[in-house]
């Protein structure tokens, strides 16, 4: 996405098209006839993979959005974004914006906090004042149906663009 290889819409910029480095031209390469990116030997990036992260971004980005909007708040309201799990051991705040999976004004806010579910899991078993704290907590959520959202399929649609 940063150099062009892949267009706001998510398909691959043909080479002869792309206005990118010779060195990532080079792996612009037909595999079963159809258009990917060589990451390394024999590692490709299909339209398929991009498709995928781009339905997720999606989900994310509209889920996000329609909260906000849930509540009334704008995203330079927020102060903190936790990213648990995983997901964030791979990924760099600034990659999560670029691509539009969260909105810019969260850039500065966000802080990967590793596996909390194990950690929240140990706490709920071995802490009784903690398992306490937790019961309180959730009589206070509150569930939003996003697919009830009024236009969220829209905004849906509006979130695939990179």
């Amino acid at each position: 996405i940063k150099v062009g290889v892949i267009s706001s819409n998510g398909r691959f910029v043909s080479p002869e098209k792309g206005n990118f480095p010779e060195k990532i031209k080079k792996r612009l390469v037909l595999k079963d006839e159809k258009l990917c990116f060589e990451v390394s030997d024999g590692v490709y990036l299909t339209q398929k993979d991009i498709r995928q992260v781009q339905l997720a971004k999606g989900a994310v980005r509209s889920g996000v959005e329609a909260l906000l909007a849930s509540k009334n708040v704008e995203a330079s309201q927020v102060d903190l974004i936790q990213i648990a799990g995983s997901f964030g051991y791979h990924l760099r705040a600034k990659s999560l914006i670029h691509i539009g999976l969260l909105p810019k004004e969260f850039e500065d806010k966000i802080e990967f906090v590793g596996n909390t579910s194990k950690t929240g899991g140990n706490a709920f078993l071995l802490n009784t004042s903690f398992r306490s704290e937790m019961k309180k907590l959730v009589e206070k959520v509150e569930v939003v149906e996003l697919a009830n959202q009024p236009g969220f399929d829209n905004l849906f649609v509006k979130c695939l663009s990179f």
